[in-house]
This record gives C-alpha cells, sequence and structure tokens, in this order.
C-alpha cells in the first residue's frame, strides 16, 4: 500500500517537474523573442535561469528515486517469493516489523539460555 502511494507521488512529481520545465524554456524563449515580452514575463532572466536549472536536476533525482523504487519492488518481491507469502496482503512494514521482533526474541532466548547453561 505504501510503496503505491510512492510510485504514485513519483509519477506525479515527474510530471509536474516536466512542466515546470517546459514553462521555463517557454519564458526564457518568450524574454529573447521580443522586447513585448518584458512586460509578459515577471521573472528575469536570471530567476528563470535559476528556476529552470533547479527544475533539471529535481528531474534527474526524480528518475534516481523512481529507479530506486522498481529495485526496491523488485527486491521485496524477491523476498516475498523466498519467505512465501503475498506482496499486495503483507506490507513492508509489517514484513519488517514481524522480522524485528523475531531477532528480539531470538537474542533474549539466546541469552538465556547461555546464561542457564553456565
Amino acid at each position: 500500500m505504501l510503496l503505491n502511494h510512492a510510485a504514485r507521488d513519483i509519477r506525479c512529481y515527474s510530471v509536474k517537474l516536466h512542466c515546470i520545465v517546459k514553462q521555463c524554456l517557454c519564458h526564457r524563449n518568450i524574454r529573447l523573442a521580443s522586447a513585448a515580452a518584458v512586460s509578459i514575463c515577471q521573472y528575469s532572466l536570471q530567476s528563470l535561469t535559476a528556476v529552470h536549472q533547479f527544475a533539471v536536476t529535481a528531474k534527474e533525482q526524480c528518475e534516481v528515486l523512481e529507479g530506486m523504487h522498481k529495485k526496491m519492488i523488485a527486491s521485496y518481491q524477491q523476498m516475498a517469493k523466498y519467505f512465501c507469502f503475498d506482496p499486495k496482503k503483507y506490507t513492508v512494514d509489517e514484513f519488517f516489523g514481524d522480522i524485528k521482533t523475531f531477532i528480539d526474541g531470538f537474542v533474549v532466548r539466546s541469552l538465556s539460555l547461555l546464561l542457564n547453561e553456565k
């Protein structure tokens, strides 16, 4: 469930960033095309360039996050196959919570057995 929300958010941000890049390029072309565009464009060329650079950087980071998300989904599906559970019914949070509970219980029981042997 959490993974689906993250994927949807990443796609949404990717679309928004693509729109920002297009708007920046459009505004820059208007600014350079004619002096009349100065009254239309309320931002200076420097601020548009800064916004454009930010949008390009953000888009690159968004692509990296999309790649990481795909890799995480693939890894989780491999773990689901290995541990024989349905990844749609058993969330990542539940899975790792159960693993932590098991490890904590295992450590406590192992220590108690070691102390009882002595």
